[in-house]
């Protein structure tokens, strides 16, 4: 019943930017880095783009998310290339991508449907930017994660040891993204053993 209550709540695209700019400060600490590692003539694949406000770091931008709604609103607001795509079927072609992005997106899947989605990954782009939470033992962020609709918020090490299955990783570290979230950034290239589609 939670899970349903929540769902509802943070499906509206308005709702989950309003909360989100509280929380996390507008992303101001991520964009930074982001802009940081990423050239904005780069191609970028965002999945599981939200409400596309990642979409201004490169002028060669896609964003795919499942929910149709924030797809729609990415495409109002920023005008660039939003769709509707499943991250574990990506339409795309081998290595299409300079850079994909997976920004608070870990923490939302198993280790199974997580694993289809980094191999997927691994085939479309040539490097992998990861943000995700990483958990914080003050009590408001125990509340906060428990609110929040990802059901898998992993430790830095097992988030690296994921990721390792299908990337070779070159820079990790945590940083705080607010007062009241921590997060990883995870920079990984996918290994030479990928199989690529023919």
């Amino acid at each position: 019943m939670l899970s349903d209550l929540k769902n509802r709540f943070f499906d509206s695209p308005y709702t989950f930017k309003i909360i989100r700019g509280l929380l996390e400060s507008d992303n101001a600490v991520e964009l930074r880095l982001l802009r940081d590692h990423i050239r904005p003539s780069e191609k970028v694949l965002d999945i599981g783009c939200g409400t596309g406000d990642f979409s201004v770091i490169s002028d060669f931008y896609r964003g795919i998310d499942m929910n149709g709604r924030f797809t729609a609103y990415a495409t109002k607001r920023y005008g660039k290339d939003f769709r509707v795509m499943d991250a574990t079927h990506l339409v795309f072609k081998n290595k299409e991508f300079d850079t994909a992005l997976l920004l608070s997106m870990l923490h939302h899947f198993s280790k199974e449907t997580l694993g289809k989605i980094l191999k997927e990954v691994a085939r479309v782009s040539r490097r992998l930017i990861v943000v995700d939470l990483i958990q914080k033992n003050n009590p408001v962020s125990r509340l906060l994660y428990a609110l929040d609709r990802g059901d898998y918020i992993r430790p830095f090490e097992e988030q690296k040891k994921l990721l390792s299955s299908f990337f070779s990783i070159e820079k990790a570290f945590i940083f705080d993204a607010s007062l009241l979230y921590r997060h990883s950034f995870i920079v990984a290239r996918p290994k030479k053993t990928i199989m690529l589609r023919k």
